[in-house]
């Protein structure tokens, strides 16, 4: 508020009297403040005194020199801006005052009744209520353009007469100007959707029915013939009665968020079809602070299908539940799948009747929510298992079959050509022929040859395995290999022989054969440890050598024979873990579960 202490005042009276007469009103001990006063004797000094400088209220005569009427009052206004007006007027001028109150002045006095007291509170009033009124105006302005913002605009419906008055939001959203719009509900009612019309109806008898608040969503279809999607709040307005005789309401343009809505479950039924079609195990999960995984997020069908869980079932587990391996070998993959991205690995699930379930996982590492996120698509394995071990087996046969016909068929061809020769030397001696020595020396290739091809059948068929049990097979493995490469091998066992055929037991033994040979072949090793024992529930393979080992990191992945070897440990159960540093050799770890007996 303007200081009491100090108002500013331009009085713009051509009467010298009546000018002097206010002027002595505004010195008296009525008037509650100190006056400033300025005085002008017709309208060109009055608005040359008003732009040169600041004034807190104008007391303006209308009939001047030079002006007179209204034409008088719009010519201050003009000029005047915020600064409130007050008309002097005669006796006979009294409805030209009011009818100047409504164009916009502050209040009018009638000269002949002005005392200082009148004049002192008139001009306080007036200074207030135009200060007031410009806060009214600033807040009416930011309303509005927190309605545009919002895109929410408000209206009232007179339920008696069913006029409508409407902000000027709502004429911007149903695209109209207001003296196009319609005034009345009925005049509303014809571009609301017909299908929502009803429900439109409904609310507003509801409102004024029980007096209690209503919601309702509608479209409407503008002059442009576009469609807007409306969110609208019906609030009750009663009389001193109590009777709802007017409804007011918000109405909030929702059309963005309903297209958006839209797209979205499009893009949710898309991503629906996808991820309930495919014929891979889907299943999402998030991570804890500490990176371990929480419940999942969500699963397919396909997921539920393998598991044998229910949706809801299978969404209350985590992947230490369903992955039949340790918690700390779990925590290894996922780690690599954040670090990496992405990663490909075979593992095993437990169905909820606790069966295993061999799959591929594809897994990839994501951020969701805040909150780092694994997708894992994991596709069924059994039928390639199935048939993979069908090829090892004919691969395995066709083996034997080759190295039965080396020691059987070949080798006795060999010693019996051998004995031939022998006889046909001793004859050539008795009857000393010079070429009796180069028929010896052909006698000792062959028997070389027949015992070469002895050890490659007993290479190509570990007999002692199926007799003698693994440690047996294993013992004369190492023996050959140290006899044939002048290496020291030092095998350790301290498991028994029983099995349930010959399965695991030779898998075990091709993977040692396949280790010994990438040692001493790719990492000219010099020493090799072989160890044979339980662990736990397991039962652990360990190969180490002193050779170079790996020189790339993709070397220990992209060799035959290491593929083959994992091939093996996952044909009987168990996992191969290969650990390689350039110049410090290499670990071969092979864990078979101690229920495939050897």
């Amino acid at each position: 508020m303007v200081p009491v202490e100090n108002i500013h005042i331009l009085i713009i009276e051509d009467n010298p009297g009546d000018a002097r007469l206010i002027e002595e009103y505004l010195q008296e001990s009525a008037v509650q403040f100190q006056p400033s006063i300025n005085i002008e004797r017709d309208i060109k000094s009055g608005i040359n005194r008003l732009q040169e400088g600041y004034h807190d209220v104008i007391l303006l005569d209308l009939s001047l020199p030079d002006s007179s009427g209204f034409e008088t009052f719009e010519k201050v206004i003009n000029v005047s801006g915020p600064v409130p007006i007050i008309v002097l007027t005669g006796l006979d001028d009294e409805k030209v005052g009011i009818e100047a109150v409504h164009r916009g002045a502050q209040d009018f006095l009638i000269k002949k009744e002005i005392s200082p007291t009148i004049l002192g509170r008139s001009i306080l009033y007036a200074i207030q209520r135009s200060q007031l009124m410009q806060k009214l105006e600033k807040s009416q302005e930011r309303l509005k353009q927190a309605q545009q913002l919002a895109h929410l605009g408000n209206f009232e419906h007179d339920l008696i007469t069913g006029n409508l008055l409407w902000s000027e939001e709502i004429y911007r959203l149903l695209e109209l100007k207001p003296d196009q719009a319609p005034f009345y509900f009925a005049d509303f009612r014809k571009i609301i959707y017909p299908e929502d019309r009803g429900r439109v109806e409904e609310a507003n008898k509801r409102v004024q029915r029980t007096g209690e608040r209503q919601y309702i969503e509608l479209r409407v279809r503008t002059q442009t013939g576009k469609t807007k999607y409306l969110y609208s709040i019906l609030d009750p307005v009663k009389n001193n009665k109590g009777q709802v005789v007017k409804i007011f309401g918000t109405t909030h343009d929702i059309t963005q968020r309903k297209k958006f809505e839209k797209r979205l479950k499009e893009n949710e039924r898309r991503y629906r079809m996808l991820f309930q079609a495919t014929t891979d195990e889907i299943l999402v999960f998030q991570l804890n602070d500490n990176k371990e995984p929480l419940p999942f997020l969500e699963v397919n069908d396909v997921a539920c299908d393998i598991l044998g869980y229910t949706h809801d079932e299978l969404i209350q587990k985590t992947v230490y539940d369903i992955v039949d391996t340790d918690k700390q070998t779990i925590n290894k993959q996922i780690k690599e799948v954040i670090t990496q991205g992405k990663a490909v690995h075979e593992t095993k699930h437990l169905t909820k009747e606790g069966l295993t379930i061999p799959l591929e996982i594809s897994a990839r590492s994501f951020n969701y929510d805040g909150r780092q996120t694994i997708l894992s698509i994991g596709r069924d394995i059994r039928e390639r298992r199935k048939l993979e071990r069908e090829i090892l087996n004919i691969s395995e046969k066709e083996r034997q079959r080759i190295g039965r016909d080396m020691h059987d068929d070949l080798g006795q061809m060999l010693t019996g050509i051998g004995l031939i020769t022998r006889n046909l030397a001793n004859k050539l001696r008795i009857n000393d022929i010079q070429e009796a020595d180069k028929l010896e020396e052909i006698v000792d290739m062959i028997q070389e040859a027949d015992q070469h091809a002895r050890s490659l059948a007993r290479g190509l068929v570990p007999v002692n395995i199926q007799s003698n049990g693994l440690n047996s097979a294993l013992q004369e493995l190492i023996t050959k290999a140290e006899r044939m490469y002048d290496i020291d091998i030092h095998y350790y066992s301290t498991i028994d022989d029983v099995f349930d055929g010959d399965s695991s037991a030779t898998h075990l033994y091709r993977i040692v054969q396949e280790a010994i040979n990438n040692a001493l072949k790719h990492g000219n090793a010099t020493s090799i440890d072989v160890k044979l024992s339980y662990l736990g529930e397991y039962i652990q393979l360990c190969i180490v050598d002193n050779g170079q080992g790996f020189f790339e990191s993709g070397e220990k992945d992209n060799g035959m024979g290491i593929r083959i070897m994992n091939f093996r440990a996952q044909m009987i159960g168990g996992n191969l873990e290969i650990n390689s540093q350039e110049g410090k050799g290499t670990e071969v770890i092979c864990k078979v579960p101690r229920t495939n007996r050897l």
